[in-house]
């Protein structure tokens, strides 16, 4: 009888300990998924720097996904691109981009689409933003693209165009402006759902000057907003 006793105590305790085990693990994936965030910075960084437009991507339309810019020349580690609370993974495959025909990895081209063991990247590029339209170098040729690209100059003075979340004429700057998020995939881009990398609670964000800082969920959709003026309704706040 002791022993059952005994037993069902070590069963309750383990019951206890398990969550408060499972939530200490993932603060400690989310800080090194900061760490990967900051790295991608630094590399965006460096490439708008030695960009002649300023670019902080070479993305060329507002969907596109393609981080073959920044691996390995800016960034050499292709786990970098793997947010540690996925199961997501990047193969040796080499392929082309589907409009510039630029070759490099094939995961790097595409997101892997929820936090489940599946080839592609974890974290979601938002090279574009707001309303009008940009040149960009598409393979030999430059095309107009709606949107207006990310760049070391427009992030500084664009101004919002939408008055979503009461944003119209507000000028965001670069220490407002995200450039990644962790937050996971476009089809729920507006809120957080179960499959995304850090489920229901909220999302790792880089932004335009380079720092990452944590966004809850209740804080989302203002955040995203604010960084891509892309109308969204407020009642997702």
């Amino acid at each position: 009888m002791e022993l059952l006793v005994v037993i069902s105590i070590i069963g309750v305790l383990a019951g206890m300990l398990m969550p408060a085990l499972s939530r200490a693990k993932e603060r400690a994936r989310r800080v090194e998924c900061v760490n990967n965030l900051k790295q991608l910075g630094v590399g965006s960084l460096l490439y708008a720097d030695e960009d002649s437009g300023g670019n902080f991507s070479a993305t060329v339309w507002k969907g596109d996904q393609n981080f073959n810019w920044l691996y390995p020349q800016h960034v050499p580690a292709a786990k970098t691109f793997l947010c540690p609370s996925t199961r997501n993974f990047i193969r040796s495959n080499r392929g082309l981009h589907s409009r510039t025909y630029e070759a490099g990895l094939e995961d790097l081209f595409n997101l892997a689409g929820d936090r489940a063991e599946k080839p592609g990247t974890s974290y979601v590029l938002t090279g574009f933003m707001g309303v009008g339209f940009t040149d960009v170098k598409v393979g030999d040729r430059i095309e107009r693209v709606p949107h207006v690209k990310k760049t070391l100059s427009s992030v500084n003075s664009y101004a919002h165009y939408h008055n979503s979340f009461g944003l119209k004429g507000v000028q965001p700057g670069p220490t407002r402006i995200m450039l990644i998020g962790d937050q996971g995939w476009w089809d729920n881009h507006d809120f957080m759902q179960q499959g995304d990398n850090h489920g229901v609670y909220g999302s790792n964000m880089l932004f335009c000057d380079g720092h990452v800082e944590w966004v809850p969920t209740k804080r989302f959709a203002y955040v995203v907003e604010m960084s891509a003026d892309g109308n969204r309704p407020e009642g997702l706040r």
